[in-house]
């Protein structure tokens, strides 16, 4: 079938795919656009930039794609009454793909498929970013935002295919970062001890902007990543760690993004996108000395 005519799935519908990954005992993480629609339906209602960018690019897949190894790929296409086509021995030496398998989901087919690694990810990384998530209807291993973002931008600065939806999934996941960050700070507000971890996950996510593929992902699309952080909640906190955390690395982080030039992408609805971005930016949390290059999309 034509990659257009392929249809697009919801979320929702994939839930005998998550029951067969829960009897499985979860073997397989959840990546790819199903993983950031799986955020943005988390976080919808309280993101209205969310609900914006889904009047641009709704919140659907054509797929599903899961990190596993090649034992996983197998007992999941069994757990779903189908047959996994996995690489033979010849050819499994440097392939991505550990499994792939179709079945049937409302009339169409659904492509399903294991890949061994993320790209854009370590080994160790995918196990770090990697949480258990209770949907209304089943338990799902899934990579959370900071992975999500991770692995898009990854996808956005190497791959040129046609038909793909990088960027704009990628776009919704940037959202959907700033609110997973902003829950794991409110939630440390009740549990203290939760303080930590979370801060933790915040600077994994300032790290990897400061490398040459954050550097590479703002050139390519013109993505903004300051606004990555809760500066509202940041700005009000008075908890010590938050404090030095406000005071002593966002401003070095900050500079350091300054000088990123942010390309003007060609098309209309990824600038329209990234335009609702700027319209629901939050003032930065430290007052700057530095120049922060005026966005092209208001």
């Amino acid at each position: 079938m034509a990659e257009e005519q392929r249809r697009q799935f919801a979320f929702e519908e994939l839930t005998p795919v998550f029951q067969a990954q829960e009897r499985l005992g979860h073997a397989c993480v959840l990546m790819g656009g199903q993983s950031v629609i799986h955020w943005a339906k988390r976080f919808l209602q309280s993101e209205p930039a969310l609900r914006e960018l889904e009047a641009e690019a709704p919140l659907l897949s054509k797929d599903v794609d899961f990190q596993g190894d090649r034992d996983a790929a197998i007992a999941f296409a069994r757990a779903l009454n189908a047959q996994a086509e996995v690489p033979d021995f010849r050819h499994a030496f440097g392939n991505l793909m550990a499994g792939k398998f179709v079945i049937s989901v409302g009339g169409a087919e659904l492509n399903v498929e294991v890949l061994r690694n993320v790209p854009g990810l370590t080994s160790d990384q995918v196990i770090q970013f990697s949480t258990l998530e209770q949907t209304s209807a089943v338990a799902i291993r899934v990579l959370n935002p900071v992975g999500v973002v991770m692995a898009k931008a990854w996808n956005v600065v190497n791959i040129t295919k046609e038909g793909r939806h990088d960027f704009e999934q990628m776009l919704v996941a940037l959202v959907c970062l700033r609110a997973f960050f902003r829950s794991l700070l409110q939630h440390s507000e009740l549990e203290p001890s939760a303080l930590r971890p979370a801060l933790k996950l915040v600077e994994a996510a300032l790290r990897f902007t400061e490398l040459p593929a954050g550097r590479k992902t703002a050139e390519k699309c013109g993505v903004d990543w300051a606004q990555i952080v809760p500066h509202n909640f940041i700005a009000a906190a008075t908890r010590p760690e938050l404090v030095r955390f406000r005071e002593k690395r966002l401003p070095g982080w900050l500079a350091h993004l300054a000088g990123y030039r942010r390309a003007v992408p060609a098309s209309e609805t990824h600038r329209k996108m990234l335009a609702i971005l700027v319209r629901h930016a939050e003032p930065l949390c430290v007052d700057s000395s530095f120049a922060i290059r005026k966005s092209k999309f208001r």
